[in-house]
């Protein structure tokens, strides 16, 4: 096929697509109008109505995999009638709008969490979805998927820095001053529209069979010769360490368990891509067959490894993960091991549901870690004789080993959760009263690390003076390049010096280096009130210049500092602020 006709076809495709999957198309293009306004208007709302702004994209994001699941099964049980599609689709809609008022309360760790576990919950469902009730050449199916994706994503890729250079050129050849948001939006639009149009266009329909459909021999190389052979020489690897292990009684940390657990994950992958060539491909049928055997015993290791950190350190969201997709690993395993034929489209379907339990079911992974660590907290408390008719004991003689064990108690719910979950504690409690209630300040958790964290906010309670000031810039989560043009002032900002520059009308230049004011703030707040005192002045937070031309602010909202205690340098994290200019 020409050049010329293949741009034809794949056009056709896309518009075929969107005959298919209307709402899913309609869905993408309204978040790139909405991501784009976003980033036209958002900086200019108040702060209520960016939260709500961000949620609603998110929203519509969740709708994009949702509508085309939604479609995918319409497909798979011949629902045509467009009442019934409607009714499909307004069931789907129903549910967004739930969630957008249900599910995500706040942007916290567990909302965030339990958003991303739908989101893969429904990229899976994908996979699986219209091939319910024919499971012939599922495998092909899937393979044909992930290809037209890597395709979809190559000709994306192609198209996005092809615009990109032209706009880079036009730049500087031209002298035109093209906003660096337009890559931006060309971003956004090749990602969220080209992108899913192009791929759906190439999505197999329910009546394919792929019968005739040749397994790439690229892959089959590639998983033959290069992949198997890893794979066996890293569970080699594997049971020498556990055989150490056994000998030695030395268990391992954390860390080996993600191993296993990523590493039995690829392998079941790698059992499932095989599967068409079993019968052709010696390599592949003697992995399918002792594969899933061996891996039995370093998935139990595994199990013991993770069970002795969860006695010790209690359940986390983390090692729960790593629990209930141990277990789903090691259940496809036996599965893999006792069929000698088996249907494979139960990995997708399987793995979703596992997914969609971890976030969202009554044993979730937020409610068991939270009942963990309250049980782990109140053993600690009657270990030391803390606690008494559910109330807590100060001590303040307390071991150092228990004072770190509770504040590493306080520091995951107040990260991860929020105190009023932690059944032993007030409601109002907070970190501040950890002298009072406990015995012992939160800071002294400082000590048993090898460097510290201090993190100063603004006094909110204290009003702005803005008066005489002619423009206010929010700088809010920028950390790169940005570009301000105000009448005849130019602000530039360069992320990677931290350097802000502003330019008047006639051309005189201020150079401010914000890390060095910042740094001058920390030592200054080292010897007023001490440097854990997190809720500083406005007074304390603001820096000030000027020239003959334009006087401007700098008002900090946040300052994270990073202090080594080996006696390294210290290190501005992160900040936020913003900038008062007067035009005199």
């Amino acid at each position: 096929m020409k050049f010329g006709e293949r741009i034809k076809s794949s056009f056709y495709g896309m518009k075929k697509s969107a005959e298919r999957f209307p709402i899913t198309i309609v869905t993408s293009i309204i978040l790139t109008m909405f991501l784009i306004y976003y980033r036209e208007s958002g900086i200019n709302l108040e702060q209520n109505i960016r939260d709500n702004l961000i949620k609603l994209n998110m929203i519509i994001g969740m709708g994009i995999p949702l509508s085309l699941s939604i479609g995918l099964l319409m497909e798979a049980y011949d629902i045509k009638k467009i009442n019934n599609k409607i009714i499909g689709y307004f069931i789907g809609l129903i549910c967004l709008i739930s969630y957008y008022h249900f599910g995500l309360r706040g942007f916290n760790y567990v909302s965030l969490s339990r958003y991303m576990g739908i989101i893969i919950f429904l990229i899976l469902s994908i996979l699986y979805l219209n091939r319910i009730k024919v499971h012939n050449n599922y495998e092909k199916y899937t393979i044909n998927i992930f290809n037209n994706f890597f395709i979809s994503v190559l000709y994306s890729l192609v198209l996005l820095f092809g615009i990109f250079i032209i706009l880079f050129t036009i730049d500087n050849l031209f002298d035109i001053d093209i906003n660096s948001k337009i890559y931006y939006y060309v971003f956004l639009i090749i990602s969220l529209v080209f992108f899913i149009a192009l791929f759906l266009s190439k999505y197999p329909e329910k009546e394919e069979k792929f019968s005739s459909y040749h397994y790439p021999k690229s892959l089959m190389v590639l998983l033959s010769y290069i992949v198997i052979p890893l794979i066996t020489i890293y569970t080699l690897i594997l049971y020498i360490y556990f055989l150490k292990i056994l000998i030695t009684w030395s268990w391992p940390k954390g860390l080996v368990s993600h191993l296993v657990i990523w590493y039995s994950a690829v392998s079941i992958g790698v059992i499932f891509l095989i599967s068409p060539i079993f019968e052709e491909n010696i390599f592949c049928k003697l992995f399918k067959i002792y594969f899933p055997k061996l891996n039995l015993p370093i998935l139990l290791m595994m199990f013991i490894s993770i069970g002795q950190r969860i006695e010790q350190y209690g359940i986390t969201e983390n090692r729960y993960y790593i629990v209930v997709f141990g277990i789903w690993i090691t259940a496809m395993m036996i599965y893999y091991s006792m069929k000698k034929s088996f249907r494979n489209i139960i990995i997708p379907v399987s793995l979703s549901f596992v997914v969609l339990i971890s976030v969202v079911g009554p044993f979730n992974s937020f409610s068991v870690s939270k009942y963990s660590q309250n049980r782990r907290l109140e053993n600690t408390l009657l270990k030391n004789n803390m606690i008494s008719e559910n109330k807590i004991i100060s001590n303040k003689d307390l071991n150092r080993e228990a004072k770190k064990e509770i504040i590493n108690i306080m520091e995951y719910f107040n990260t991860k959760h929020s105190l009023e979950d932690i059944k032993v504690l007030d409601e109002n409690f907070k970190l501040e009263h950890m002298e009072k209630v406990f015995g012992f300040k939160y800071e002294d958790y400082n000590d048993i690390q090898n460097h510290e964290y201090f993190y100063y906010t603004r006094d909110k309670s204290e009003e702005i003076d803005i008066s005489g000031y002619d423009y206010l810039i929010d700088m809010e989560g920028y950390t790169g390049n940005r570009n301000i043009n105000i009448n005849d002032i130019k602000i530039t900002y360069y992320g990677n010096k931290e350097l802000l520059e502003i330019i008047d009308k006639n051309q005189d230049k201020i150079s401010i280096k914000l890390n060095d004011i910042l740094l001058e703030k920390y030592n200054d707040f080292n010897t007023k009130g001490g440097p854990h005192k997190e809720i500083r002045s406005q007074n304390e937070m603001t820096y000030e210049a000027k020239n003959k031309n334009i006087k401007f602010k700098i008002v900090f909202d946040n300052i994270s500092v990073y202090v080594p205690k080996s006696g390294e340098q210290v290190t501005i994290e992160t900040y936020d602020y913003k900038l008062f200019i007067i035009n005199k």
